[in-house]
């Protein structure tokens, strides 16, 4: 048995050829099955969006989050259909942005994870550094120039579960 399974493979330098791997050479997987799964969801939601528009007769938010599948689904396409582009500096850009507006989009739009903290903000304007060169006060820390905060209404007690989720959204 394990006689068989070596004949069949060829060794490569870390193990096992993927040319004698079926699903590998499949044209219709590649070509047809693969891209529909990636893209149908990012393109149906696309669509949603589009006629939230219409029918709602507002731009904002719609666009913007049809925006957000429509960059999705290019930067898909073009890394799906043609994998050497995945190298390529305007590729690599293309993809950075599109995941920073889709963490930006889940985090403030969809989720409203953060909101704009107006307390601190307003205290920094109004004690900002004196001539003397002293700090007015304020937010001290890792993160003293960030003006947003986790909402104050939260469905889970623990901080920590909302850090968690952004996490891994961004890493998704």
């Amino acid at each position: 048995d394990s006689q068989a399974y070596n004949n069949s493979t060829t060794a490569t330098e870390g193990g096992i050829s993927l040319d004698d791997v079926p699903l590998e050479r499949s044209w219709l997987l590649h070509t047809f099955i693969l891209p529909a799964c990636t893209l149908s969801p990012l393109w149906w939601r696309f669509l949603q969006n589009l006629r939230q528009c219409f029918d709602s007769k507002q731009r904002w938010p719609y666009l913007g989050n049809a925006f957000k599948y429509m960059l999705a689904a290019e930067v898909a396409i073009f890394g799906m259909f043609d994998p050497s582009v995945k190298k390529h500096p305007v590729w690599i850009t293309c993809f950075f942005v599109a995941t920073l507006y889709q963490v930006w989009w889940d985090v403030f739009m969809d989720w409203g994870l953060l909101e704009w903290n107006e307390d601190e903000v307003t205290y920094r304007y109004y004690h900002s550094k004196s001539s003397n060169g002293s700090d007015g006060g304020g937010r001290k820390g890792l993160f003293w120039w960030w003006p947003y905060k986790l909402r104050s209404r939260r469905a889970y007690p623990h901080r920590w579960i909302y850090y968690t989720i952004f996490i891994i959204n961004f890493c998704l």
